[in-house]
């Protein structure tokens, strides 16, 4: 172990095998390193009543609150209302777990990340007075405006976290450079994520066969409309390839709607037979979907740090991605990159690939090498404990109520506190009438 011991705290919505998304993926694998060098982790997160039990890692603390907000319906609450309840009694249940365990223990560092503002009453707490990290994901407003979805400006209230942290970190420069616009901070700095790539898969064998493979959420942003596109003029000119899409389904097709529907509605019956769609799958089994594959393809609008793209380096899989996202940082030299939104730039790329044995096959070993080099465990937590001292020394180990709501500029209050708090009037006064709302609108 490097350094003295640090006594770390992560608040987080997402740890497995519950809501195990990006950020749970994250906090399980970053966790379990920093116990391993023998530092003391604890885990503050939710459980609903119906999940199932686990057993935590050996030597990371997991404190599980139950997650039971009441029914939306039960208290005059629909839609955004509804969601906005969520995000409100989450924030409050992350504060009474941290306010309790303080109480009795100690931290030395706390990270809380952006998404939801799951931790803004708990920043906003006096008695809060361990230094505080935000680690950013992708916020939620960022995901609906790129999802061209009407975004409610309560959600803006995600701002309130970065800008009050005593430190703020990003695993890539891409997600730094696309918030400096809303976001006024100038002390973001880059920490890579951990991945345990033999974890998830063991042994190189080379790509070969005609499948390409998307894995993701059928949404906007990940560009699965592009790849449709492109996917077209592939099945075109290639009478063998076949396109594999893995992921769930949501309502981002233009004009609202299944996406699914709507992918499926762009492909003729003929090709339709080559364009084969699946929901999200075991892990064991999306493994094995990879070493299938001839290489991956992520054309998405924006990406931070996907775990996709890790899973596809580990797998040996090139990689086709967009420009402007951290998924450039994460390949380097050994990604293909096209420009976002631009189906004859993307389908020139495949055609290369699959055109080029020894591209593809070059390009393949040097990811599977470069996931097992660059984004190790035990690297990135040394990465991640050297920024942790530097938060900790600036703040000369104690945070304070003042100095974090100084932090956050005047224009970001007001624009997500008064949204805020007609949002709640409106909540209380639906409430108390015990009538649903009617209203859908921004508030």
């Amino acid at each position: 172990m490097n350094g003295p011991r640090l006594r770390i705290g992560f608040v987080t919505h997402e740890y497995p095998p519950f809501f195990g998304g990006g950020i749970g993926t994250y906090v399980e694998q970053i966790s379990r390193a920093f116990a391993q060098s023998g530092h003391e982790v604890h885990i503050f997160t939710i459980r609903r009543p119906d999940d199932p039990t686990t057993i935590d890692a050996s030597g990371v603390h997991v404190h599980r609150a139950p997650f039971d907000p009441p029914e939306p319906l039960a208290r005059g609450l629909i839609g955004r209302f509804a969601e906005a309840g969520t995000w409100i009694h989450l924030a409050s249940i992350m504060r009474r777990q941290l306010r309790e365990f303080l109480q009795r223990g100690e931290l030395d560092i706390v990270e809380i990340p952006e998404c939801l503002a799951t931790g803004w009453m708990a920043l906003g707490d006096p008695a809060l007075r361990v230094p505080t990290v935000v680690n950013l994901h992708t916020p939620d407003y960022v995901v609906a405006a790129l999802n061209h979805s009407d975004t409610p400006a309560w959600k803006h209230l995600e701002r309130l976290p970065i800008e009050a942290a005593d430190g703020v970190c990003a695993p890539s420069r891409a997600m730094i450079d696309h918030l400096a616009d809303d976001v006024h901070r100038g002390d973001v700095e880059v920490v890579p994520h951990p991945y345990d790539a033999d974890g998830f898969i063991q042994g190189y064998t080379p790509p070969i066969g005609d499948e390409i493979l998307f894995v993701g959420r059928l949404e906007h942003r990940k560009g699965v409309v592009t790849l449709i596109q492109a996917a077209k003029a592939m099945l075109a000119l290639d009478a063998n390839v076949v396109f594999t899409l893995i992921g769930r389904d949501t309502n981002t097709a233009p004009g609202g709607g299944s996406m699914r529907d709507y992918l499926q509605g762009l492909l003729t019956d003929h090709e339709r037979r080559r364009v084969r769609f699946l929901d999200a799958i075991p892990r064991h089994e999306l493994a094995e979907s990879y070493r299938r594959a001839s290489f991956c393809v992520f054309p998405s609008l924006f990406e931070n740090f996907p775990n996709v793209c890790l899973e596809a380096m580990s797998a040996g899989r090139p990689v086709i991605a967009t420009y402007g996202t951290g998924m450039v940082e994460m390949l380097g030299e050994t990604g293909v990159f096209v420009e976002p939104d631009d189906p004859a730039d993307l389908a020139e790329a495949m055609l290369r690939l699959r055109r080029n044995h020894r591209l593809r096959d070059t390009l393949a070993a040097l990811t599977y090498l470069r996931v097992r080099d660059r984004y190790t465990p035990a690297r990135a937590a040394q990465w991640r404990l050297e920024y942790y001292r530097r938060v900790i020394d600036q703040c000369g180990g104690v945070s304070d109520l003042a100095q974090r709501t100084a932090r956050v500029h005047p224009q970001t209050w007001r624009t997500a506190a008064p949204s805020l708090a007609a949002l709640i009037h409106s909540m209380h006064a639906n409430s108390a009438a015990g009538s649903p709302s009617t209203s859908e609108a921004t508030p």
